[in-house]
């Protein structure tokens, strides 16, 4: 996978036509009235499983007065990698997969999540048992875009690495300039989903809330301005919608909007939140040995 996070302009007009076939995929992040969801609901029903409750949930971490340095995440415990074990990445994916098609709010640990891109991640990973939308602190610059709060929630509570390392099932992937407000484009990061897996052939394969709801779609940095390989492989899906009118240079597919990837540590949310009830490290499979939360080789 190579490491070009900005590929050049775009230079077949074809390209732009066939991404308006896959509006399917186009990103459902433009925008909500808050970051933080609505608070608990006194039970929810996630698709295939019984409703479940959950307790009200604690104080959650707020901005500090104005011209006062921002309080630092401690460290994590030692001996913790960033790295998920295997056992709970591949819940979360699978959890993630179960919402495949749904379109409305997502409810997960007896609390409701917006029915957007970053509204899916928060409340996978709620339903896995890593309650990181308690340990995001609220800042006015996120309001309208949570999926940059997530993002340096990722930084702040883990790791962001780029295209030189290949993602392991259960990161987030983040891209920019998925829509636009008015005539001009939102900068930054503006849509996130969560890695299912990695094909031989490099390609990612990720899941996402997209303008008709949760969906499967791919990322290819190799070749980032292609939509399909040579077989008519799915190599690139669309996350912009075409408009009437967009610069000649306006970019639409996965492989050109690649802003990175991030990886949430649970235990540096665990320090974050200081004894949260919703989180346990036991149960997530950090009781297991060192050796078996390792990362493996080359990721």
């Amino acid at each position: 996978m190579r490491p070009a996070l900005r590929p050049a302009a775009r230079g077949h007009a074809g390209e732009a036509l066939l991404a308006a076939l896959l509006l399917a995929h186009a990103a459902g992040c433009g925008g909500r009235s808050a970051v933080r969801p609505d608070g608990p609901v006194t039970s929810g029903r996630m698709p295939g499983s019984p409703g479940i409750r959950g307790p009200a949930p604690p104080s959650r971490p707020e901005t500090p007065p104005r011209g006062q340095p921002e309080p630092q995440p401690p460290p994590p415990p030692p001996g913790l990698l960033a790295a998920l074990p295997a056992p709970t990445r591949a819940a979360l994916v699978a959890r993630a997969a179960r919402w495949i098609g749904h379109r409305g709010a997502f409810v997960a640990g007896g609390r409701r999540f917006h029915p957007d891109c970053s509204g899916f991640v928060e409340a996978v990973y709620e339903a896995a048992g890593i309650p990181v939308r308690d340990a995001i602190a609220i800042r006015p610059q996120d309001e309208r875009r949570a999926s940059a709060a997530l993002q340096r929630a990722a930084r702040e509570l883990g790791v962001l690495y780029g295209a030189e390392r290949e993602p392991l099932p259960g990161d987030l992937v983040f891209f920019e300039d998925t829509y636009e407000r008015g005539r001009h484009s939102v900068n930054g990061v503006t849509h996130v989903g969560l890695v299912e897996s990695v094909l031989g052939d490099g390609t990612v394969r990720f899941l996402h809330r997209g303008g008709r709801g949760v969906a499967r779609a791919s990322l290819r940095l190799a070749a980032p301005e292609r939509a399909f390989g040579p077989d008519g492989e799915r190599w690139n899906s669309a996350l912009r919608a075409v408009r009437r009118g967009d610069p000649r240079e306006t970019r639409y597919l996965a492989g050109e909007l690649f802003a990175g990837f991030g990886r949430i540590d649970p235990a540096r949310v665990a320090s974050v939140l200081d004894g949260n009830p919703r989180l346990d490290l036991a149960a997530l499979g950090y009781g297991e040995p060192r050796a078996a939360i390792e990362l493996p080789a080359g990721r």
